[in-house]
């Protein structure tokens, strides 16, 4: 009985081994994985701050330009207005023309 308590010990052994050496690989190319999982997301992590530096810069801009807006708006207005004054000499001054004509 020693003998098949031997192999049967043996045979067992040779299946931990095995369930050992498949779990080491198992384990080997879960590691890689979380590797790759990192590299990714320190990737995305770099993309997500590019885009967000990208954004405020595009945001500064925006309200340049808005305020750039809001100051050629005032001055179409006052401009409008200049003309308005222009126009209303000149028609007076039609005016006084016709009028020294029947003069």
């Amino acid at each position: 009985m020693g003998k098949v308590v031997m192999k049967k010990k043996k045979a067992k052994q040779n299946v931990l081994r095995e369930a050992l050496g498949d779990l080491s690989k198992e384990l080997s190319r879960l590691k890689r994985e979380k590797q790759s999982f990192i590299k990714k997301i320190d990737s995305l992590e770099k993309s997500i701050q590019s885009t967000q530096f990208r954004e405020s810069s595009l945001r500064d801009k925006i309200t340049k330009l808005i305020a750039a807006e809001t100051v050629l708006s005032k001055k179409k207005s006052s401009s409008m207005s200049k003309i308005n004054l222009i126009k209303e000499k000149i028609n007076k001054l039609k005016k006084v023309k016709e009028e020294l004509r029947d003069v």
